[in-house]
């Protein structure tokens, strides 16, 4: 534990952030714990594929700033979204498990 390292909370303050897949379990957790952190949440995703779904439980679309429900391989749509949130940092956790 003693490599432990703590996030710089004053990093994430006010921090425009995008996460996509946000629905999904990681995307959820890292949602949850940027909010912790201060930081300005949005995320874009399909919705939740399981039921149920962490991202329900932690009623994560209530506790970040904005959330759409959006297919991230329409392009046009993806930009629309970018454009209006102007991220400075971006996550990119979408993807379709193979499990």
């Amino acid at each position: 534990m003693e490599n432990m390292v703590i996030p710089n909370s004053s990093f994430w303050r006010n921090r425009i952030v995008l996460v996509t897949g946000h629905t999904g379990f990681k995307g959820s957790w890292l949602c949850f714990w940027l909010k912790k952190l201060g930081a300005i949440v949005h995320g874009i995703s399909l919705s939740p594929a399981t039921e149920p779904a962490l991202f329900s439980q932690l009623e994560i679309s209530s506790l970040i700033d904005e959330s759409y429900i959006q297919d991230i391989c329409d392009s046009r749509a993806l930009l629309s979204i970018v454009s209006a949130v102007q991220p400075q940092v971006v996550f990119h956790l979408a993807a379709q498990p193979i499990v």
